[in-house]
């Protein structure tokens, strides 16, 4: 209990539960007036009898929304309504007028769900209990409701967490019962509820369970005849012999990833290589579940058949049969990549185990680079990640920090003694990063008094160093704690003058130098080897100095080029155009190629002038990240970020004339 309490009190403090304890208006304001604009919304008869006939048809909905006029408002209030309730929205970022884009629940449920099931509840009848229930429940009553949307996590929370069997009736009084002893204030009552259902997210692995999907051993082939029909088809039905390990308890948790996700993944495998990605979007075991099911009318598929006996073969019949919205070959990936769920192992023939978390190869390779860079930095001491704009250098030196330090988070280097991040500019000194001299005013009045005080990094080596010495003599003595310093643009300021007699302690730690400063008679400075200095430096930044070749030497420097993130999860990147502002420095881009690891096919393009080599000038792949959640959208960025730096490369000869019309015609697809 300590420590759940621990960490409800660490989730009070983070940014989001500030926002909503401060907030006096309530949180979701603009979601409870779109609900009231949807109920009052009258209908005429011909259009609550074409709504009524296609509830279940969402291709068609959409479009009619879209595109007749006489629905397109009702359309509009509909899609406005659902930006609020699911973080997975259609046109989340158009309908959503909160600057910060905020949803009552990521509840991932599908679209077509949440159209049918609105257009239930406005044509007065009734609808399942469930997240899209609870959402409306929440907005009309937010006093009495939570934005727990899912009736499997009520059910998980109320006997794991609550300790008590799940009704709906009593979990409202259940939930506030528990965390009445935390005396939460907020200045808008209506926001409690809210606030305590974040607080039981923060805490979910206290009392939720989950897989992701299932791995299912299957060499025989069939999924390449399946992708080459891909086109003629929305969708496809796929059925198994077997009922997943686990049985119900899995049937029960792929249900739950599908309403938080939208899908699970199916994962095909032959000779312990994952070849194969179907995403599952609906599942059934008996004919009663089919029926209720009514795919037919809401998807177009491939291999449907109404009755669930007509799913078999000469040998086997059906126990479960699947809805997948895509099938799709991957670069194979080993089955030692995977974790599978409660003790399960690889399945057998024709068996399907739930999976709960597996590494793609890309994260494998990431994880690979990443330690081998902490391996360079225990070497080396000190590193510098050089690049273009925008490649991320300053988070990758996080990354390095965090898992330096045993960090799971990035964000929790931010109240850790052991680090430290500064950003140098060419008026940094000695005075300001070493050791210096201060003014000070006497206590008594006399006057102002001179006094010499470590600095950034003399009083961080301080730190450093009585860890160091404080291990000497015990198990610790050859491990004792890392402190990381990042230097942030590390080439703007004069290195050699800020760093002084400390590039000599940079190559020999441990031993003493002597500063231009006494502090209390002592000119001794140490740099211990549990002090490590990561520094970014900006390659493409022809406004600063070179390092020199005496510091040069005491630093590691390690390349962060660009490079397409289409496979990265929790992101939308514009692929599209960063391949072709990619093409105005690389000659036949490849994305498949790693460059960091094969530079020599890094080819300039016919647009880069010959005295720029791509790897100092690139533009990286951050500009390509839709910050739309936050600050507008891609043409926002291609307008103000984008285009003007290209132009800026092209007054300044880093690309050549030609490219002026090119960037001229770059557009956001």
């Amino acid at each position: 209990m300590n420590l759940i309490n621990s960490k409800i009190s660490e989730a009070l403090s983070t940014p989001y539960c500030v926002t909503i304890i401060q907030s006096k208006e309530f949180f979701f304001q603009k979601a409870q007036e779109a609900l009231s604009n949807f109920k009052l919304y009258v209908l005429n008869e011909e259009q609550e009898q074409f709504l009524l006939k296609n509830k279940r048809n969402y291709d068609l909905l959409k479009n009619t929304f879209d595109n007749n006029l006489d629905y397109k408002h009702f359309g509009d209030i509909i899609f406005e309504l659902v930006s609020y309730c699911d973080t997975n929205a259609y046109k989340k970022n158009d309908f959503n007028k909160y600057l910060d884009k905020r949803a009552i629940a990521p509840a991932s449920v599908r679209m077509n769900n949440w159209v049918e099931q609105l257009l239930t509840f406005k044509l007065n009848q009734s609808i399942p209990d469930g997240s899209i229930k609870n959402a409306i429940e929440y907005l009309e009553n937010p006093s009495n409701g939570f934005t727990i949307l899912s009736e499997n996590h009520r059910k998980l929370l109320s006997i794991y967490l609550l300790n008590n069997a799940y009704d709906k009736t009593t979990f409202y009084e259940n939930v506030i019962d528990y965390f009445s002893t935390f005396n939460i204030q907020v200045a808008n009552p209506l926001n409690y509820t809210h606030l305590l259902s974040v607080l039981c997210y923060f805490i979910r692995s206290e009392w939720k369970e989950s897989i992701i999907g299932l791995l299912a051993c299957d060499g025989t082939g069939w999924q390449d005849d399946e992708i080459k029909d891909e086109k003629e088809y929305h969708y496809i039905t796929l059925w198994n012999h077997k009922k997943p390990t686990g049985k119900d308890k899995t049937i029960e948790l792929l249900k739950e990833r599908i309403e938080e996700d939208g899908y699970f993944k199916l994962f095909y495998s032959s000779d312990k290589q994952i070849k194969y990605v179907a995403e599952i979007v609906d599942l059934v075991t008996n004919q009663e579940e089919l029926d209720n099911a009514h795919w037919s009318e809401r998807y177009k598929m491939k291999s449907y058949e109404p009755d669930f006996l007509k799913y078999e073969d000469e040998n086997k019949s059906a126990k479960i049969i699947y809805l997948a919205q895509k099938l799709y070959k991957v670069e194979p990936i080993p089955s030692e990549n995977f974790t599978y769920y409660n003790g399960c192992g690889y399945p057998s023939v024709g068996s399907q185990t739930p999976v709960v978390s597996y590494i793609t190869n890309e994260i494998k390779k990431e994880k690979m680079q990443l330690e081998n860079i902490c391996s360079l930095l225990r070497y080396k001491e000190q590193i510098i990640l050089q690049g273009p704009p925008g490649t991320g250098k300053t988070r990758e030196a996080k990354e390095i920090a965090a898992e330096m330090l045993g960090l799971d988070d990035v964000e929790k280097l931010e109240c850790n003694e052991q680090f430290k991040l500064i950003q140098f500019h060419p008026s940094y000194t000695y005075e300001d990063f070493v050791r210096g001299i201060v003014a000070k005013l006497n206590g008594d009045g006399g006057g102002i008094a001179y006094k010499v005080e470590n600095k950034i990094l003399g009083e961080f080596a301080e730190e450093a160093l009585k860890n160091y010495n404080a291990t000497k003599g015990t198990v610790q003595t050859d491990n004792p704690k890392p402190y990381i310093l990042i230097i942030d643009e590390i080439n703007r300021a004069n290195l050699s003058s800020v760093l002084g007699e400390l590039i000599y302690a940079l190559e020999y730690r441990d031993e003493t130098v002597e500063s231009i400063y006494a502090i209390d008679g002592n000119n001794k400075l140490i740099l211990p080897r549990n002090l490590y200095i990561i520094g970014t430096m900006n390659t493409a930044d022809r406004s600063v100095g070179h390092i020199d070749y005496a510091i040069r030497r005491r630093f590691a420097f390690v390349d962060m080029l660009p490079k397409d993130l289409s496979n990265e999860k929790d992101i939308v990147f514009n692929s599209n155009l960063f391949r072709t502002v990619t093409n105005l420095f690389v000659k036949d881009y490849d994305p498949k190629i790693d460059y960091n690891a094969n530079p020599e096919k890094l080819q300039p393009s016919e647009y880069l002038s010959p005295e720029f080599d791509p790897k100092d000038v690139w533009l990286g792949h951050s500009y390509f990240i839709d910050k739309s959640t936050k600050s507008g959208n891609m043409q926002i960025r291609l307008k103000y970020e984008i285009k003007p730096i290209l132009f800026e490369y092209v007054d300044d000869g880093v690309l050549r004339e030609s490219a002026r019309k090119e960037i001229n015609e770059l557009t956001v697809e």
